[in-house]
């Protein structure tokens, strides 16, 4: 079954399951003692267009997934927007639901304009090749771990 992919404007009851799911995905940011705060992230993202913009994965009435477009990560001044926050329930792995939220992600870019697009990954290398993404080069965050930086060209 296709999760319902929602821009979180259109799903706002919806933000508070979703920052559950960040502080889950990201305790080390999102959760307690965190830098982060998933509440106040996507209230900024809880829009109808420009950035940074959000959506949301919906099945069985509840939130299984998220992922944002964003204007910066960690990335170069001249790259921008930036898919960020991309992250599926633990028991919803495996059933393409990343990959049509990074879909949702890619629209939302194309629509609004942008040529490409880029993410930061550890963990979804693999879903970015598929889909057409190309590996431009690694890059450390600020804690020195190793991010691999992706682009898509969005035609």
């Amino acid at each position: 079954m296709t999760p319902d992919i929602r821009l979180l404007a259109d799903a706002p009851e919806f933000a508070a399951d979703t920052a559950r799911l960040l502080a889950q995905t990201w305790p080390q940011h999102y959760g307690a003692g965190g830098r982060g705060d998933a509440h106040g992230d996507l209230a900024r993202r809880i829009r109808q267009t420009g950035l940074p913009i959000a959506v949301v994965a919906v099945q069985d009435g509840r939130a299984i997934g998220t992922a944002a477009l964003s204007e910066n990560s960690f990335g170069k001044a001249d790259e921008s927007p930036w898919l960020i926050g991309l992250c599926v329930t633990p028991d919803m792995r495996g059933r393409a639901v990343a990959s049509a939220l990074v879909a949702a992600i890619e629209g939302i870019a194309r629509q609004q304009g942008y040529g490409a697009i880029h993410t930061t990954t550890q963990s979804a290398f693999g879903l970015l090749l598929r889909r057409k993404w190309l590996h431009v080069r690694d890059a450390s965050d600020e804690a020195g771990a190793q991010w691999a930086v992706m682009q898509k060209q969005l035609p």
